[in-house]
């Protein structure tokens, strides 16, 4: 019998380009000259999910399994359908009979430690992930989960291996080097990230992600002005990206560079008026320069343009507590309500201690007493507001 090898991978590398035709015909003609065979019967699974044709796929992949219930092949598949029909449960159960029959077959062990890593069950997706990632050494995003798990996970020294291991054998990988970048700053080796990022920098000159890199690990380094000029060679490469503008916006704005900072932020809103990010940015900009009533506007604008987000209100709050008057000190409440209702945990002693203001100002005492207490229970001993709100608590003593 003529053998199937040479049809499947031809059909397989026709799948992979998205030519569901041409993988179809190939997929068949396999399937004429060995009928019981169950990897044509899979192929032509696989295009039917490809196509959005979940139900039939799924039916030609129950089909095979009642005839091949060990095709590690089918059962991956299935699983991969399940997931598509959002039964994660049914999926994993697919997964995990494909890797009990075979814990060599390296798209089983991928796509279950895949589904285990989207559950953050960390340290059981390293286990499988790892094991793809030793099994097909030579695709790039299994060895970047599997860095990833064991990076969520916290075993940094083993996160950093699979990464270093997957920027040697396929060395034009961007994830690879922005993942381990990622994994070396949270160990601290900014030195070996830096140089890593502008190793990766010098290879992909096009690439405004690592000056953009290079850029977040000088500003941890306190660096403003190296921070700054891998800011400004990102936006070069990548002009259209709102975030390179708005950080050289926060840059200049630190060093006290106002028109430049100024400049930046409407750079991003003469390409996009609605970022509410570039209008609370400018809204700061106008505080530093006491121009209050523009830098209320633009708060203002950005409340509107970001009802979900806490900063705005949380700001636009702060300079409505300046006026001294009941109904712009009652706006302020409401709006430091919201924000505390919207901050995250790590955030919210931010607007709950200026909402302890705005109720004292209001002559509400208990209300004040209540959120001051709030807010110096989860306010870090290192942040500057720690020591302001233990003052502001002996108004209640």
């Amino acid at each position: 019998m003529m053998t199937i090898a040479p049809l499947l991978f031809e059909a397989e590398n026709y799948l992979v380009q998205y030519d569901l035709d041409r993988a179809a015909a190939l997929y068949q003609k396999a399937l004429e000259l060995d009928p019981d065979s169950p990897l044509p019967h899979i192929g032509i699974a696989r295009i039917a999910l490809a196509a959005g044709r979940f139900a039939d796929g799924r039916d030609l992949l129950d089909a095979v399994l009642l005839k091949h219930p060990q095709s590690v092949e089918a059962l991956t598949i299935r699983g991969v359908a399940a997931e598509a029909a959002r039964d994660v449960g049914l999926a994993m159960d697919f997964f995990t009979r494909a890797v009990a029959l075979s814990p060599t077959y390296g798209p089983a062990a991928y796509n279950l430690g895949r589904i285990l890593a989207q559950q953050s069950r960390w340290p059981e997706a390293c286990v499988h992930l790892r094991r793809a990632s030793e099994l097909m050494p030579h695709v790039p995003e299994i060895a970047i989960a599997s860095g990833t798990a064991a990076f969520r996970a916290g075993a940094l020294a083993d996160a950093a291996e699979i990464l270093s291991r997957c920027i040697e054998t396929s060395p034009y990988s961007i994830g690879g080097y922005v993942t381990l970048a990622d994994v070396l700053v949270e160990a601290g080796k900014l030195d070996l990230a830096d140089a890593l990022m502008a190793s990766a920098e010098g290879r992909f000159t096009r690439q405004a992600i690592f000056p953009s890199k290079r850029a977040a690990i000088a500003m941890r380094r306190g660096d403003t002005n190296a921070a700054l000029g891998h800011a400004r060679r990102q936006v070069a490469l990548a002009p259209s990206i709102d975030e390179g503008w708005l950080l050289i916006a926060v840059l200049e704005l630190s060093k006290l560079n106002v028109d430049a900072a100024e400049a930046a932020v409407h750079e991003v809103l003469r390409r996009n008026p609605k970022s509410w990010r570039a209008h609370y940015q400018l809204g700061g900009i106008y505080e530093t320069l006491r121009l209050f009533e523009l830098a209320e506007h633009a708060y203002r604008n950005a409340v509107a343009l970001a009802p979900k987000e806490w900063q705005p209100k949380n700001n636009l709050a702060t300079l409505l507590l300046e006026r001294h008057s009941v109904q712009a000190t009652s706006e302020a409440r409401a709006l430091l309500t919201a924000a505390v209702a919207l901050a995250p945990q790590a955030d919210q002693f931010m607007p709950e201690f200026n909402l302890a203001l705005a109720c004292l100002k209001l002559g509400d005492r208990l209300a004040s007493a209540r959120h001051a207490r709030a807010a110096a229970g989860s306010v870090p001993k290192s942040h500057a507001l720690a020591a302001t709100t233990a003052e502001f608590l002996k108004n209640f003593e």
